[in-house]
């Protein structure tokens, strides 16, 4: 996989390792949006450090614990630059942890800076120690990984879609509308997922959808403009039951692929 270039952030790869001063025994890799090809202006650059050593405080950084790990922003360049450091032993009881509750079919259970996680290391690109960091990509499940949370966001859907039709029958149009959307867009999430698209931000959602379909397929199209609001329809019952039709025909397709 070729690693992105950070010339237009005034960076390279040598540049943010000089700045981060990981151990050179440290695991070391770009993740994120730079990564995914789905980065703009304002995105950071995510580079992530697996150690055994620990890791010392940074001037001119920004510190934030989290359960598992550390993420220090590392302030004055043209980008933010977050490095999240996890202990070795910490990331494996994480991936065994995860893969039970693949197997378990309960990744409902997790929250999304664990899903992204372990999104992240199967997209990563490696900076310093590519064997050892291959080694750790070995052992992931991928596969059960994406059909799980293909799953989840599928199952959800459907929930939202029957929330929408009891509010319709109640002529709660707000809330229909709202139930319609969503239920929408974890449609489109969980066909993306089972394709292994498996981002968990919603910010993504469309850059994730064009990643794996053309723009011009009739039903991509047709969710752009629903979404948006930039489809001819007129009523907010029209543009629900729109809604909840296209996001049956999409989950439809989700669920073929994970069958």
């Amino acid at each position: 996989m070729k690693i992105p270039t950070l010339d237009k952030y005034g960076l390279s790869y040598e540049k943010v390792l000089e700045i981060i001063q990981p151990h050179k025994e440290d695991i070391v890799f770009i993740s994120g949006s730079i990564a995914e090809g789905f980065s703009n202006d304002g995105s950071d650059v995510d580079i992530y450090i697996i150690t055994k050593e620990g890791y010392e405080d940074k001037a001119n950084t920004h510190v934030k614990e989290f359960s598992y790990g550390v993420e220090y922003t590392f302030l004055g360049y043209e980008c933010l630059i977050s490095a999240f450091v996890i202990n070795e032993d910490m990331l494996y009881n994480i991936i065994y942890n995860i893969e039970e509750k693949i197997k378990s079919n309960q990744l409902v259970e997790l929250n999304n800076k664990l899903i992204e996680l372990y999104h992240r290391l199967y997209r990563g690109i490696s900076l310093q120690n590519n064997q050892e960091f291959v080694h750790i990509k070995n052992k992931l499940d991928f596969e059960g990984f994406k059909m799980g949370l293909s799953k989840n966001r599928l199952v959800y859907s459907e929930n939202r879609h029957d929330d929408a039709i009891g509010a319709l029958n109640s002529n709660d149009l707000l809330t229909a509308f709202i139930s319609s959307k969503v239920s929408l867009e974890k449609s489109v999430d969980g066909l993306l997922c089972a394709h292994g698209e498996t981002n968990p931000s919603d910010k993504w959602l469309f850059k994730r959808l064009l990643s794996i379909y053309r723009i011009d397929c009739d039903w991509v199209k047709e969710f752009i403009d629903l979404y948006t609001g930039e489809n001819k329809l007129v009523t907010l019952e029209e543009k629900t039951k729109e809604m909840l039709r296209l996001a049956n025909l999409i989950r439809m397709k989700g669920y073929q692929l994970i069958k």
